[in-house]
Formats: C-alpha cells, sequence, structure tokens
C-alpha cells in the first residue's frame, strides 16, 4: 500500500545529546539532504522571537537553544527547517513534563557539556547551583567554548580574559542562552542536584571526576590530575 510506501520513505536523524543549535542544523542538512531542508533557514527560525512564541516554550526564550531536544527521530524525506524544529521541540514538551523554567534548561545545558554520566551530573549539578545562589563565578569552561563554536578547542590564559556575556570567569551569573540542547538527564540533575560541601570539580584524563571543598584542595588536584 501506499502507506507503507510512504513509512519506508522516512529518514532517521539521530540528534546527540549537548550539541549546539547550529551543529543540529548540520546534522539535518546532511542527513534530510534535499533542497526542502534549508540550514540558514533553520538557523534563522532558531532566533526568531516571533516564531518561537507560538512554539508554547516560557515566556522570555528568544533562542531555542536548549529546546532541540536530543533523540532520534524519523523524518519526511521533503523536511524542512520548520517541521524539523517543530518535532524536537514538541519532543521536548513531551519529555520535559515537570515545571522548569528557562535558568533550569540554561543550567542543564551547562550540566550537560560538563558532567559525563549519571554519576557525576546530579553532584555537578549541586555545585554549579550552589556557586550560583552563592553569588560565586561559574568558571565553566563549557560557557566559553560555546561561542567559539568548538567543543575541542583548549582554552588558553587569553580565552579566560575575554569580554564575554558567556565567559563565566568573568562574568557572575549565568549566560544569556544555553549552551547545548541537553538530554533529560541532565534537566533531572538540576531539578534533583545532589548536596555536597563541593564547591569545585574536575575531570582527569580519563572522565573521572575529582571534587574539592577549598581552593586549595582543587588546585592540588588540578596539579595531581591535570598537569
Amino acid at each position: 500500500t501506499t502507506l507503507q510506501n510512504g513509512k519506508e520513505q522516512d529518514i532517521w536523524v539521530t540528534i546527540p545529546e549537548g550539541i549546539r543549535a547550529d551543529e543540529i542544523g548540520k546534522i539535518f542538512e546532511k542527513e534530510i539532504n534535499n533542497p526542502t531542508f534549508s540550514y540558514d533557514q533553520f538557523m534563522t527560525l532558531v532566533t526568531d522571537s516571533n516564531y518561537i512564541s507560538q512554539l508554547g516554550l516560557p515566556d522570555g526564550v528568544a533562542n531555542l537553544e536548549g529546546f532541540l531536544f536530543p533523540d532520534k527521530y524519523a523524518m519526511p524525506i521533503d523536511t524542512t527547517a520548520d517541521i524539523a524544529i517543530k518535532k524536537m521541540v514538541s519532543n521536548f514538551r513531551s519529555k520535559v513534563s515537570m515545571e522548569y523554567t528557562y535558568q533550569d534548561i540554561i543550567l542543564a545545558s551547562i550540566v550537560e557539556r560538563e558532567g559525563y554520566n549519571n554519576q557525576d551530573r546530579p553532584i555537578i549539578a549541586g555545585i554549579i547551583t550552589k556557586r550560583l545562589a552563592e553569588g560565586w563565578l561559574l568558571q565553566t569552561d563549557a560557557t566559553l567554548l560555546y561561542p567559539l563554536k568548538d567543543w575541542k578547542h583548549v582554552l588558553t590564559a587569553e580565552d579566560l580574559k575575554v569580554e564575554s556575556p558567556y565567559n563565566t570567569y568573568k562574568q557572575i551569573g549565568l549566560p544569556p542562552t544555553p549552551i547545548c540542547n541537553p538530554g533529560l538527564e541532565s534537566i533531572l540533575a538540576i531539578k534533583n542536584p545532589q548536596k555536597t560541601n563541593y564547591y569545585y570539580y574536575i575531570h582527569d584524563k580519563n572522565k573521572n571526576p575529582h571534587y574539592a571543598e577549598t581552593l586549595a584542595e582543587h588546585n592540588s588536584n588540578v596539579n595531581k590530575y591535570l598537569r
């Protein structure tokens, strides 16, 4: 039947957790591989506040970074930017059924990039939310990498001095938008952060976390595991 043939024409597109909107747009462009999908149109809609206001997200969300839910999607072969975005945002709304704020999603996006698994994420979520609540600088590398559009960039002393709303080494508080599109695990970690006495964390080269209560302990961890 036509129905079955129609179904077979769907293209499966996998969006991994923790990537930016521009990376998602590139994946769709490559997988859909059809003139109906325009990367430029996708990137325009991602920051179109009139368009975003019709998607049922909290007031004040003027950038879809953070709401393009990571998942595996069956997409029609003639997918447009609008179809792709609406599918991901609608999936976000059905999966993230708990009460959340824009701040939660910004925090979850940081936890997504700073943590590696469901053991370290709730602890890191606890550290970040505590630093935020107590008016500390967040000092997260991932926020600095976001405007560079390069997750593999090795941060230098110069990078830490750059004037940017995403430089949490200089700006107190949260960056203006999420820095990636977090999965459910990171959003849940922000909703249920693990309380500890830690204020610092690093991951060694094998991605094992090392936490610290004081700056001295933290510096000692840095020397031991990252030098």
